[in-house]
């Protein structure tokens, strides 16, 4: 198996891997069609841009797995004197490629980069599947909270 850097061309494939993840999390399908393009072109403007970091999983020429970092600008606090915090999100690996270890290679993977870069703070939103794993790694739940503003 090989892992390796998402170029822009893969912002196809990392959105279908997304909108797969976020079915798996019990998402309503209709929702995710509606904001599939918008997700896609912000992915492919974001690792334009090298806002956002992907790597993706292939076995056999093919892709079965990724995930990716967005660099965030953030001030520094009692955590980090850092202005650079890591965000993993787009954590997926295709159903019948589970339980093989894959989804540990690729966060292995993103930590790497957070630490080739020299970033000290990462985090993320962990569903109920990958909250072990997660945990496994060193990740600590936080207190944050979220509210969706509602649009008039």
């Amino acid at each position: 198996m090989l892992i390796r850097p998402a170029t822009p061309d893969a912002a196809e494939i990392i959105a279908q891997q997304r909108d797969a993840m976020f079915l798996d999390m019990g998402e309503d399908a209709e929702k995710l069609a509606r904001v599939h393009d918008s997700a896609l072109a912000w992915h492919r403007r974001a690792l334009e841009s090298g806002l956002y970091t992907g790597f993706l999983a292939e076995t056999d020429g093919e892709i079965v797995g990724g995930a990716g970092l967005l660099w965030q600008d953030l001030p520094p606090n009692p955590d980090t004197d850092l202005d650079v915090r890591g965000y993993v999100m787009n954590v997926y690996v295709r159903p019948d490629r589970r339980g093989r270890g894959l989804a540990r290679r690729l966060l292995e993977r993103v930590l790497e980069e957070c630490e080739a870069r020299g970033v000290t703070l990462v985090s993320l939103h962990a569903s109920e599947a990958g909250r072990p794993l997660y945990e496994q790694l060193g990740f600590k739940p936080t207190n944050e909270l979220k509210l969706k503003v509602e649009r008039p």
